[in-house]
């Protein structure tokens, strides 16, 4: 009998225990594996974007505005390649519980945003729609909206002037793709700015934001400066930003998600550690004449603590590579419905390294009981045993 079979022998000798440990580690390392696809949804784009997208807000609030005559000093400047702006609408169908995110924007928006893809077709026809929309490809394909669909939205922030309080009228002329590796959204809707701004009751002239493309992205930190000065003292003081900046000031509000959900692996894999020792210890409880056994018939005491280490190390291997199967298998359908949202949700291959590592500590640190236990086998037993 060589050691394999041996060690299958051994692992296998009780199966109701076998299954439900192997059930329990595959649960924890799927949860791993999902918090980690998780983290790639909501961090994975800001790792990979550069300086030259800046955000231009007001100083006090992003929430006030800012007027509309700034863009021709920033399209001024000779760093700046393509400058437009951007309001947000608020709009909802026909209840504030079904909110759509609609931004109004100018085409300058469009060119200072290269991650937003339009085909000629879709920008003529926007551009020739004063009510027109135009919506990304993952939302149509998940909302199973067409172009030359027309529809109502409210907005829960604009009035309008000519008596139609609320109401909007839209129709979607347009499709547009967004980059994979960008910051923005994939769930937005873009508006004529000029059709809201004709229409609204108040701020009219005004926008929420601009958005700025710089010919080289290394002059970020000066034109930052530079811009903010332009505007200092003025009656809307501007916050200037790097598009990566933002989305990470945006992303800081889910650090202590981060913190609860490393405490809620903390916690499921120290359990975890404390159920396989417990494991262990009724395994070597209920093996401990055959160990005696076995020294008396010659066996190292080595060798029978690395037979014992490698039929745990076997378990917790199976079992991770279990729950990442299954993990992957839940990605999968969660791909689906949250590309829109989270485009970069999934697993990669650098997600083992973890695993491997929680396989070889716990190992390690479960490993010390049979080597305590060989360690402490009395010449008696070993007599008595044999």
């Amino acid at each position: 009998m060589n050691s394999a079979v041996l060690l299958w022998a051994n692992l296998l000798r009780n199966k109701l225990r076998l299954t439900l440990m192997l059930l329990m580690i595959a649960l924890a390392f799927a949860l791993l594996a999902m918090f980690q696809a998780t983290d790639h949804g909501l961090h994975g784009d800001s790792n990979a974007r550069g300086n030259e997208q800046l955000l231009v807000m007001n100083r006090a609030s992003a929430s006030l505005p800012l007027p509309l005559r700034y863009l021709t000093q920033i399209s001024a400047m000779p760093e700046v390649a393509a400058a437009g702006y951007a309001d947000w609408f608020g709009g909802y169908y026909q209840s504030p519980e079904h909110q759509v995110p609609v931004l109004a924007i100018d085409e300058g928006y469009l060119q200072a945003n290269p991650a937003l893809l339009v085909d000629p077709t879709s920008l003529t026809n926007w551009r020739q729609t004063r009510q027109g929309l135009l919506i990304s490809q993952q939302l149509a394909d998940q909302l199973g909206l067409q172009v030359g669909r027309q529809f109502t939205l409210a907005s829960s922030i604009w009035q309008r002037a000519d008596g139609g309080g609320a109401q909007w009228d839209f129709v979607i002329s347009g499709i547009y793709q967004v980059a994979p590796d960008s910051a923005m959204p994939a769930t937005n809707l873009l508006m004529h700015y000029d059709y809201l701004n004709d229409v609204k009751q108040l701020r009219q002239n005004t926008v929420g934001a601009f958005a700025v493309l710089l010919s080289n992205a290394s002059d970020y930190p000066r034109v930052v400066r530079q811009i903010d000065q332009l505007f200092a003292n003025s009656e809307a003081e501007t916050r200037t930003v790097t598009l990566a900046a933002y989305a990470e000031s945006m992303l800081g509000q889910l650090v202590d998600l981060n913190k609860v959900a490393a405490l809620i692996l903390g916690v499921v894999f120290g359990t975890l550690l404390l159920v396989c020792a417990s494991n262990m210890a009724n395994s070597l409880r209920d093996r401990r004449r055959e160990l005696a056994l076995q020294l008396v018939l010659g066996f190292h005491r080595g060798l029978l603590v690395r037979q014992l280490a490698a039929e745990f190390i076997l378990l917790l291997a199976m079992g991770a590579a279990l729950g990442y199967l299954l993990a992957f298998g839940v990605v999968l359908y969660l791909q689906q419905y949250l590309q829109a949202f989270l485009p970069n949700f999934g697993m990669q291959w650098a997600d083992l390294l973890p695993a491997m590592l929680a396989v070889g500590v716990m190992a390690l640190c479960v490993t010390l009981l049979p080597m305590r236990a060989i360690g402490q086998l009395s010449l008696a037993e070993q007599l008595k045993a044999a």
